[in-house]
């Protein structure tokens, strides 16, 4: 699993998560007022009120206090909409580390399967040669035909291509396993 975690895909949907999760966050905190005093003459009062008046317009207070009181629905719609995404996110990184894994196990398995069938195809061509041999043998006694010899020879490059064609797949599938785990061809 850790392996996964270097896959392109992997790593975009996880970071869609953690952006929609940040996201949310922020809309949330929205939800709160916030107060920021900037001033260049000096006042001093205990009630928030009187900051509030616009008779003191040497205060910069702006509409961040009263955000929430008039945007208020319009925030919960935007929080809303973020827990949706965030969700959504969620569950299409879980449906990517799942194809993922299971883009991997194929591939184990069709390198498996492709193994099997080199190795009978590499038994079945030492078993050709060591055939050939004695047909060359009796071809030469003359208990055979040349046209015998032929098919035999035949049978054996025949079955040399199927091998050599699975020791291609063999490699080409290493290359995908090595690719659906994250990896790079860099040294």
């Amino acid at each position: 699993s850790n392996l996964l975690e270097r896959r392109p895909d992997v790593i975009s949907s996880k970071n869609k998560v953690i952006s929609n999760r940040l996201k949310l966050k922020s809309n949330r905190k929205i939800f709160f007022p916030r107060i920021s005093f900037n001033t260049s003459a000096g006042y001093s009062s205990s009630n928030l009120e009187d900051l509030i008046k616009e008779e003191f317009s040497v205060w910069n207070l702006g509409l961040d206090i009263l955000t929430p009181i008039f945007n208020g629905g319009k925030i919960k719609n935007n929080i809303k909409i973020s827990e949706y995404k965030l969700e959504a996110s969620e569950l299409e990184y879980l449906n990517t580390a799942i194809s993922a894994i299971y883009e991997v196990d194929n591939i184990i398995l069709e390198g498996n399967i492709l193994k099997e069938s080199y190795q009978k195809l590499n038994q079945s061509e030492k078993d050709m040669q060591k055939a050939l041999k004695y047909t060359l043998n009796s071809y030469d006694l003359g208990l055979v035909d040349l046209v015998y010899v032929l098919n035999i020879q035949e049978s054996l490059n025949s079955t040399s291509i199927q091998k050599n064609r699975i020791l291609l797949s063999r490699y080409l599938n290493r290359i995908d396993l090595i690719l659906s785990l994250g990896g790079t061809f860099e040294y």
